[in-house]
């Protein structure tokens, strides 16, 4: 993939995620009642997460439609949304109603771009697809998250700014010359016939370590995260630990990188809750296997990249629902077993992928 694109893909993910944090927080302190905040809180994350798997379908089934304008019109969606809250302030009636809209307005172009952008990134990313510029474009989205959700109390000065970023990034996206795909296909032989009769389940699996990995990072709990600068460093965890998935895994191959990865990080997560060292060393290694689990279900629907990237992200949207109606956090122990669950399924089913001839 082209180092100019995926750049391109990877800054504009941050600010995307910053604007939406920062928007939603502000929304929810300006209109908002407690119970509200949940509600719209749902409302956007169902929007941003749920979505992107009936737009990634129709890019499937549209090949002629372009990603570069799914990801522009995503941002300048969210630009909009911005600017009306942001003009509007006090002077909306029905509050309530005006913050629904606005967060399914911002949630709707969060998906739009994502979709956009992560097609866009597995259709580049090679065949076999690499997991490296996977792991890359997606780690920029916890840091934008988290500087968001903490500028959210600032001035409007900031979303205005945030603004102006996401029109500038929006155009830029729409701008940016896009390849036609490579010829994404297994050779027929051992590895296609086990993919076609075997598809349904490794897919499943799949899924199955991604809402593990979703709900622990809202179970996740971490006594030692008091303030902005020990957040942050959480956070950086979380990033380099995608990132370095994917670079780890093109190098020493899926199964061995998250075999390494996560039977040290089982062991970590035993004294995260106290340690800042061993929670931050189990963020980073449970978060190497959010590029792997993407590249897998890529390699698993290869003509359909929109499908594979929408069910990643409607996965997450089902571990953040699992942790709404379970509650509460999960114990560290508990925490390293579902951890060494993640390692047996993941390895399950990575073994028929790891055949790299096509």
């Amino acid at each position: 993939m082209r180092k100019q694109i995926l750049t391109l893909h990877t800054i504009s993910h941050a600010f995307t995620d910053m604007a939406c944090a920062a928007l939603i927080g502000r929304i929810a302190s300006a209109y908002l009642t407690d119970g509200l905040v949940f509600a719209v809180i749902v409302l956007y994350d169902f929007a941003a997460f749920c979505l992107q798997l009936p737009f990634g379908m129709l890019l499937d089934k549209r090949p002629d439609l372009k990603r570069k304008y799914f990801a522009g019109s995503g941002m300048h969606l969210i630009a909009i949304a911005m600017i009306v809250f942001a003009a509007g302030g006090d002077l909306f009636l029905y509050k309530t109603v005006i913050a629904s809209v606005l967060a399914a307005a911002a949630g709707v172009g969060n998906a739009l771009f994502h979709i956009g952008t992560g097609v866009d990134t597995l259709e580049h990313s090679g065949w076999p697809v690499k997991a490296a510029p996977v792991g890359i474009f997606v780690s920029s989205g916890a840091l934008g998250l988290y500087l968001g959700s903490r500028a959210s109390g600032s001035g409007m000065l900031f979303l205005w700014l945030m603004t102006g970023t996401m029109a500038l990034f929006g155009i830029l996206e729409y701008l940016h010359r896009e390849s036609p795909p490579a010829k994404r296909e297994w050779k027929t032989g051992r590895l296609s016939s086990v993919l076609s009769r075997n598809a349904s389940a490794i897919a499943l699996l799949l899924l199955c370590v991604i809402v593990y990995r979703s709900f622990l990072g809202f179970a996740m709990k971490y006594t030692w995260k008091v303030d902005f600068v020990t957040g942050l460093i959480a956070v950086c965890g979380i990033v380099l630990g995608k990132a370095a998935g994917g670079i780890l895994s093109d190098r020493f191959g899926l199964r061995k990188t998250m075999t390494v990865c996560l039977a040290i990080c089982a062991g970590t997560a035993v004294f995260s809750e106290h340690s800042a060292a061993a929670g931050v060393m189990t963020l980073f290694l449970f978060n190497t296997t959010m590029p792997v689990a993407m590249v897998g279900l890529a390699r698993v629907f290869p003509k359909n990249p929109g499908l594979a990237f929408g069910l990643n992200t409607a996965a997450l949207f089902i571990g953040f629902a699992i942790h709404l109606l379970t509650g509460g956090q999960a114990a560290s122990w508990l925490l390293a077993i579902l951890i060494l669950v993640s390692l047996f399924v993941l390895y399950r089913a990575l073994a028929p992928l790891e055949d790299q001839t096509c």
